[in-house]
């Protein structure tokens, strides 16, 4: 099988992570939870994992970096903890529903969305994004958030989250990212970027296991506490308001298997750099190949554009399900289709309602594997003529 769904979880795992989640599960105890031995030997695991996450994305202060069931876990997390009532914030368009669904969810309490349009190759438009910066500070109404995507799972489009932050920062708004996507992909310093809420997944990019991910809050980003839960801090009348980091903003006991395997997973990236740069070389040149074939759009950035290893495409005549079963049944290719859970992006990128078939590439991916697909893709497009 060749595997082209990446973008959806990674696979296959590195070897190292099964003996990370054996280390995980061989720990007795669990973190913040009393002195016995076994939870000293959790906690250290903790602050051994949280330690490593935290450097590779450029994190100085670990407390800083929170483990979470998920992004859209931590998307929720930020969102009902820092936006109330009578706020408005900006979105850009082609959000993932994991930032959507909770945002419409908040509109019923009072908070206002406005939306920035994405240029026809998937980039947020930072001229527009100013103009509604501009025209909320002027009304005396400025906006609270800026919400931007880190990289478009539809599109592959890589945003020039820098500029979007400083650009929220000037106008005094916030800046939220959903980092799914690129973690793993592309180098991450965090604290340089400048953002204020960042979440991304551990089981994509970063090669971790299911079940979570990694949710940072620059040092004066605070939330509201909206999940309370048991530690092994306080007494039994505290009400767990002060936020100590990171505690506050993990409740229950910690999947520590997984979040050890996403330390492995890490740790593994650290040691392998140029399988990283081969994956972003590769889908660079699928994405070129696969624009030439006639009957083919691809979607979103050209090459010399900002861009994952990640390549959706539609084609003329075939319709994208049935293309995308194709590719399985008779080639062996495992792809994605479908509108990728990013309906507004397929409307952006005109490929709604059907989206798109999905290839998206990671370190085990082969220059044959490129070639196959691209051989695939022609022929069965050829075919269909």
């Amino acid at each position: 099988m060749i595997y082209a769904n990446n973008a959806a979880t990674s696979w296959p795992k590195p070897e190292t992570i099964k003996g990370a989640l054996l280390e995980g599960l061989e720990c007795a105890g669990s973190a913040n939870r009393g002195e016995e031995l076994g939870t000293q030997d959790a906690d250290t695991l903790m602050n051994r994992a949280r330690t490593t996450c935290a450097h590779f994305l450029g994190v100085s202060d670990p407390s800083n970096l929170m483990f979470i069931p998920s992004s859209t876990y931590g998307l929720n997390m930020i969102f009902r903890g820092f936006l109330k009532s009578g706020d408005s914030v900006i979105v850009a368009r082609g959000e993932h529903n994991s930032v959507l669904r909770p945002l419409y969810a908040l509109q019923k309490i009072g908070i206002d969305l406005a939306w920035t349009p994405l240029t026809e190759d998937g980039f947020i438009d930072l001229a527009e994004l100013e103009c509604l910066l501009q025209v909320g500070t002027s009304e005396g109404q400025p906006f609270r958030a800026v919400i931007c995507c880190h990289g478009s799972n539809a599109s592959g489009a890589l945003q020039p989250i820098e500029d979007v932050v400083m650009l929220a920062h000037q106008y005094g708004a916030a800046c939220i990212s959903d980092g799914a996507q690129v973690a793993g992909h592309v180098p991450i310093d965090l604290e340089r970027i400048g953002v204020d809420a960042w979440v991304t997944s551990g089981h994509k990019g970063l090669l971790g296991p299911k079940g979570v991910g990694l949710m940072y809050l620059a040092p004066h980003f605070d939330l509201d506490v909206t999940i309370w839960g048991g530690t092994g801090f306080g007494d039994a009348d505290d009400l767990c308001d002060d936020r100590i980091r990171p505690s506050c903003y993990e409740p229950g006991t910690e999947p520590l298997p997984a979040i050890l395997g996403v330390e492995a997973g890490i740790n593994w990236l650290k040691n392998h750099a140029e399988a990283i740069a081969q994956a972003g070389r590769q889908g660079t040149e699928l994405r070129e190949r696969l624009s030439a074939i006639p009957g083919i759009r691809v979607l979103g950035p050209s090459i010399e554009q900002p861009h994952l290893p990640l390549v959706s495409l539609v084609a003329e005549s075939i319709p994208t399900k049935i293309f995308g079963a194709t590719l399985e049944k008779h080639y062996n290719i495992l792809t994605r289709t479908g509108m990728h859970c990013s309906p507004d992006a397929n409307k952006v990128l005109d490929s709604y309602p059907e989206g798109s078939v999905r290839f998206s590439l990671g370190p085990f991916s082969t220059a044959e594997d490129v070639d196959a697909i691209v051989g695939a893709v022609t022929e069965i497009v050829s075919s269909a003529q």
